[in-house]
């Protein structure tokens, strides 16, 4: 609805093919085009498996209207699982404006 606080949450989600060669990337770089009308509002969950002290670096900027978050694990040593359902969720409020 237009104005909620905590709307929902983007996040990867991960369905790999269990057959693959690899079901890691390690210390990924993932950016989250946030959909019109909505900005992030601070809360991010990592991963349920990801120790604290691998949390990314998080930056958020606008780019043609539109906010992008960015989340960077360069250096920390994080290993993204593939093959692990949804996680790295980036919390959104919806702006007054936006169209339901």
């Amino acid at each position: 609805m237009p104005g909620d606080n905590d709307a929902g949450f983007l996040s990867v989600y991960s369905n790999a093919d269990r057959n693959a060669t690899s079901h890691s990337v390690l210390e990924p770089i993932f950016y989250y085009v946030l959909p019109e009308g909505t900005v992030y509002n601070g809360n991010f969950d990592r991963g349920w498996k990801q120790p604290a002290e691998q949390q990314p670096k998080i930056t958020h900027f606008t780019v043609d209207d539109q906010e992008v978050v960015k989340l960077d694990y360069t250096g920390t040593g994080y290993i993204f699982d593939t093959t692990a359902v949804h996680n790295n969720d980036v919390h959104i409020n919806n702006l007054p404006l936006a169209v339901s």
